[in-house]
């Protein structure tokens, strides 16, 4: 995959993120957690490109055979990543309701797929 379709859908990623939220917005009073979402996106899309250069870089020096294991690597990070982020953002703004989640964990699943899809389509390009 190139940089350049990379980038087209980590936007497309980011836009469905910010989608959701005002679509989930209609039913449950978000609004209060948009900073949230933007902090969210803006994390999920750092580790989205490094993921993406180190996968790409591990499939130009070793032909793909260290993919699986940064694969295994990211899964692991990514979700000791999740729980500092809403951990910190607890300790800073000592959210009232459980809702606060949602926006977070929307982003999370969006990412989470857009992460499983380009991660696939590169795994591909081993021979």
């Amino acid at each position: 995959m190139t940089p350049s379709v990379f980038l087209k859908f980590l936007i497309y990623a980011g836009l469905t993120s910010v989608l959701l939220f005002f679509v989930l917005n209609f039913f449950i009073p978000l609004m209060l957690y948009i900073d949230l979402l933007w902090w969210s996106i803006v994390c999920f899309v750092l580790l989205a490109v490094v993921i993406y250069f180190l996968v790409d870089r591990s499939m130009k020096l070793y032909d793909g055979k260290s993919v699986l294991g940064l694969v295994i690597i990211n899964v692991f990070l990514k979700l000791i990543f999740s729980f500092a982020f809403v951990a910190i953002y607890v300790q800073i703004k000592s959210p009232q309701e459980k809702i606060f989640l949602i926006p977070f964990l929307t982003t999370y699943l969006v990412f989470t797929v857009f992460e499983t899809w380009f991660l696939n389509i590169q795994a591909r390009g081993v021979k």
